[in-house]
């Protein structure tokens, strides 16, 4: 209806009425949208924990990595001679580092120009080239087309850096470098940087010339251990296995010492226990009294499961082990309510056991046994997957089911949006018709009463 006739013969706020009737009308909608939303956020959760499920999977992969309880750490005794980084696998020793001479880049020079006519002229129309790249030298006077070139060369070559700098007042000089040390990147060397036509054109006679050299190319020279190292970088590799050295100081020693990082293996098992709290903790704030998914049975059985994939004995017999003989507990200290499922890792322990008895501490983790009798890593590997699968996982499978139900009470709030809808215009239809009619009494009414006073009138 384009019009409202609210209230306008009866006196009654007929637009309220309707509203009123239509929130109790709606009441069915609500509780459907609340259940939706319920679902929603159900799903969301179980999302959730499938990736952290995922990222425990992931952190206990790590640790069925033998190598992962061998991980190296590298440091240099004097960094300002020497800077070294390694791998977490570089070889383990002590190496003696000595810098005999660093790389250098080449560095050459053109004669000195000065701008008023005087002295070496270029010419311009004049062509060079730097790197196989035609560069022809362009502008009215020596500065101008000294400023062309060098932003020609720094635009056509990766070999090679200009500069124009003023050597002395009233004149300046193209200096070019090579943007890589070493003899085999000396500027004109065969396997280096390759310029031409300088000569001719009048920028320089020739650089085997010394005035036109500032810095000779140098390959770095060192050695490790007595063993003497030639390279044309300062960044030197595969001298040390898993070790990058960089020379930072001529005439300087340090000693590299690379040995077995106990604090990146703690870091490597710490990511498993805290991968492990977040998916228990997750299940039990979700699950307690009065809770969203209080009883859900699915996450009951996997708090349980959490809780057989790190205890039990592990190991041959006679060697076996549990975790927390190595630092590793779980709800340590703690009795009854207390007790959250949580993992605790007493850093102290787990490093000493690694010290003294590295193997048995490995095998809790990545033990291969028979009769199904295997590290606590593998099993998390094996027995998570059967509830992260993509294809069949009981979480992806969960995810999926509250696709249709959310898609079902979708559809049931649409169509129940629809009846809402004309149940309104019903109403208002009605009451309408209700204004409407009782307009039309009104108006009888007042004619009666009209034509009985006149008569009244008539018999005085």
């Amino acid at each position: 209806m384009g019009f409202s006739l609210s209230g306008l013969a009866s006196g009654l706020n007929t637009d309220t009425m309707v509203s009123q009737l239509m929130q109790l009308e709606r009441i069915p909608y609500n509780n459907l949208e609340t259940k939706k939303k319920a679902l929603g956020d159900n799903q969301a959760f179980f999302r959730s924990l499938n990736t952290k499920l995922n990222t425990l999977k992931t952190a206990s992969q790590d640790l069925t990595v033998g190598a992962n309880f061998n991980l190296s750490g590298v440091k240099s005794s004097d960094e300002t001679a020497v800077k070294v980084s390694g791998t977490s696998t570089a070889s383990t020793g002590n190496y003696n580092v000595v810098v005999n001479n660093l790389a250098k880049s080449h560095v050459v020079k053109s004669f000195a120009f000065t701008n008023d006519g005087s002295g070496q002229q270029l010419t311009a129309g004049s062509k060079v080239t730097v790197d196989g790249q035609e560069v022809e030298l362009k502008g009215s006077s020596n500065f101008e087309i000294l400023e062309n070139l060098k932003n020609d060369i720094n635009k056509n070559s990766k070999n090679v850096s200009a500069s124009v700098v003023e050597t002395k007042a009233g004149e300046k000089t193209l200096v070019l470098t090579s943007t890589r040390t070493g003899t085999d990147h000396a500027i004109n060397a065969t396997s280096g940087p390759k310029l031409s036509g300088f000569e001719a054109a009048g920028i320089w006679n020739n650089l085997s010339d010394p005035s036109h050299q500032v810095q000779a190319a140098e390959n770095a020279q060192v050695s490790v251990n007595g063993l003497d190292i030639e390279s044309a970088s300062n960044e030197i590799k595969g001298v040390i296995e898993g070790v990058t050295i960089t020379a930072l100081k001529e005439g300087s020693s340090s000693m590299v010492t690379v040995a077995k990082d106990s604090d990146k293996v703690v870091e490597q098992v710490k990511k498993f226990v805290d991968a492990f709290n977040e998916v228990r903790k997750m299940i039990r704030d979700n699950t307690g009294k009065e809770k969203a998914l209080q009883g859900d049975s699915t996450l009951r059985s996997l708090d349980m499961e959490l809780s057989d994939w790190v205890s039990g004995m592990i190991g041959d017999k006679g060697s076996a082990a549990v975790l927390a003989e190595f630092g590793i507990e779980m709800d340590k200290g703690k009795k009854g309510s207390e007790m959250t499922g949580q993992l605790t890792l007493d850093e102290k322990v787990f490093k000493e056991k690694l010290e003294k008895d590295p193997d048995r501490l490995m095998a809790v983790f990545n033990y291969e046994g028979t009769n199904g009798n295997k590290g606590i890593a593998h099993t998390i590997v094996e027995k998570s997957q059967v509830w992260t699968s993509t294809t069949n996982g009981v979480l992806n499978s969960r995810i999926k089911g509250f696709d249709s139900e959310i898609s079902f009470v979708t559809t049931a709030m649409e169509n129940m949006e629809v009846r809402l809808q004309n149940k309104e215009k019903q109403l208002k239809s009605q009451f309408v018709s209700m204004e409407v009619a009782m307009g039309k009494l009104q108006n009888q009414s007042n004619w009666l009463s009209s034509q009985l006073a006149s008569l009244n009138g008539s018999k005085k």
